[in-house]
C-alpha cells in the first residue's frame, strides 16, 4: 500500500499578536500597539525535511503617531489620518496577505523523522500578494481606498504535539511589503 496524496497534509488557523517595526527615519516618533492577527493555511510536506504551506493572514493595525505625519501611501494619497500635520494622531489600515512558504524542517533533517517527537522545527521563506487598505469605520478591505504589493519573508514555524492529530504552532515571521520595504513581525502562538 503507497502513500496517498492526503498523507501528511496540515490545515491550521492560528490567532496572535502583530506589530509594526518601521525605521526611526520613516515613523518618527512611532508608538507601537499589538493588534490582533489571523493566520489561515493548508500545506503538505512532500519529504519528511521539505514541505509547502499556502495560507492568508490578515490584520489591522492602528500607530499612534506623536510626530502626526503619515508616510504611509495608498495609490499615492496618504492613509487616514486623525491628526494634524506636526500633531499627534492616529494612522488605521488594515493588511491581508495571501502567500506561499517553502519550508524546510532541521529537526528532521538532521536528526531524522520521528513521528512522535514532541518538537519539530521549520524555516520557511514565502512570498504573495498583500493588499493594504483604509480600516477606518465604514471602510475595509474592499475600499476604494487601497494599493496592492507584493511581499517577501522569512519565518521559524515550530509546532509541539498535544495529540497524534494536533499541534500547538508558535509561528515567528517578518516580512518586507515592497515597495515600501518596511518589515512587518509578527508572533502568532
Amino acid at each position: 500500500t503507497g502513500e496517498k496524496f492526503i498523507d501528511h497534509t496540515f490545515v491550521g488557523v492560528n490567532a496572535g499578536v502583530n506589530t509594526l517595526f518601521a525605521r526611526e527615519k520613516d515613523i518618527p516618533d512611532q508608538q507601537n500597539k499589538a493588534s490582533f492577527l489571523l493566520d489561515v493555511y493548508a500545506g503538505k510536506w512532500f519529504t519528511p525535511s521539505v514541505g509547502m504551506r499556502l495560507g492568508y493572514q490578515g490584520f489591522s493595525e492602528k500607530e499612534y503617531l506623536t510626530a502626526g505625519y503619515n508616510p504611509w501611501q495608498i495609490n499615492h494619497s496618504p492613509l487616514p489620518f486623525d491628526g494634524t500635520l506636526g500633531g499627534p494622531g492616529t494612522l488605521s489600515y488594515g493588511l491581508a496577505y495571501i502567500h506561499g512558504d517553502l519550508l524546510w524542517s532541521f529537526t528532521n533533517a538532521i536528526w531524522g523523522y520521528k513521528r512522535d517527537r514532541f518538537f519539530n522545527s521549520s524555516i520557511y521563506a514565502n512570498t504573495g500578494f498583500v493588499r493594504l487598505y483604509d480600516n477606518t469605520p465604514g471602510q475595509g478591505i474592499g475600499s476604494a481606498n487601497h494599493d496592492n504589493e507584493w511581499g517577501l519573508g522569512v519565518g521559524l514555524y515550530n509546532t509541539f504535539r498535544i495529540t497524534d492529530r494536533l499541534f500547538a504552532p508558535l509561528d515567528l515571521r517578518n516580512f518586507l511589503i515592497f515597495p515600501l520595504l518596511n518589515p512587518i513581525i509578527y508572533i502568532s502562538p
